[in-house]
């Protein structure tokens, strides 16, 4: 295998990664919401939102490389 197929294989990896979390940022962001309707404590919701928000930003961050 190549160094470029590597990388190839390397950055369909991190999409695949990259498709996965996102859907389930947007599915956090979603009970949050909800919970903030029904009046409940959102927080635990909330923190694990910015923790996959910022392996999102790592991995984004990783392609720049």
């Amino acid at each position: 295998m190549t160094a470029k197929q590597f990388k190839g294989v390397h950055v369909e990896e991190v999409f695949r990664e990259l498709d996965t979390e996102i859907r389930k940022l947007l599915s956090l962001v979603h009970e949050i919401k909800i919970d903030m309707v029904l009046e409940k404590d959102p927080q635990n919701k909330v923190e694990k939102a910015i923790v996959l928000s910022r392996r999102i930003q790592d991995e984004l961050r990783g392609l720049r490389k």
